[in-house]
């Protein structure tokens, strides 16, 4: 066999595989979004209500682990880091400012 005919035979036989994989890429991404959008703020809230002494990254970091124990408790895929920071800054920026 030819190294085209291989590679023919390479890609039929991972045609399903790669479309199966394509399609369900597809259907998840609203739910990312949906859910990251909901889960962000959620998390947020719930550090500044109970982690307000800590710095600005360490809280950070805990609003990153809430959102993920989310998606991980709805079994669904989560987003990627650059994806969860930036909702987790923008609920942050939304949250309503105190002038001491």
């Amino acid at each position: 066999m030819t190294f085209a005919q291989w590679m023919s035979l390479f890609v039929i036989a991972l045609l399903p595989a790669i479309w199966a994989t394509a399609a369900s890429f597809l259907r998840i991404p609203e739910n990312q979004r949906t859910c990251l959008a909901l889960y962000a703020p959620m998390a947020v809230q719930q550090v500044e209500q109970q982690h307000r002494d800590q710095s600005n990254e360490a809280k950070k970091a805990l609003a990153t682990g809430i959102v993920a124990r989310a998606f991980r408790s709805a079994h669904l895929p989560l987003p990627g880091a650059s994806l969860v920071e930036s909702a987790i800054e923008a609920a942050v920026f939304s949250l309503p400012k105190t002038h001491p």
